[in-house]
């Protein structure tokens, strides 16, 4: 079977997972609590973390001071390479 060029899209998520797990796992905090953080229940945290598109503005805002989220880490899943 041929290779299927993953989209920027695909990246971006990818990196949007990368990003929030490791940031987590520095924490030490759990998805129960990233999910009480961001107001939703444990398994909308792990959709959350699993595909972006299910945020809304406002939690990702709580979730970049939540996890304390640099310019550079945010550019990274938001803006295609």
């Amino acid at each position: 079977m041929p290779k299927i060029k993953p989209t920027d899209n695909d990246t971006m998520n990818r990196a949007y997972s990368g990003t929030i797990k490791n940031k987590m796992t520095r924490m030490g905090m759990s998805v129960q609590t990233f999910g009480t953080i961001i107001g939703c229940k444990e398994r909308m945290a792990y959709t959350s973390v699993k595909t972006p598109e299910s945020l809304s503005i406002a939690k990702v805002r709580t979730l970049v001071r939540a996890l304390r989220l640099t310019d550079d880490e945010i550019l990274e899943f938001i803006r295609p390479t």
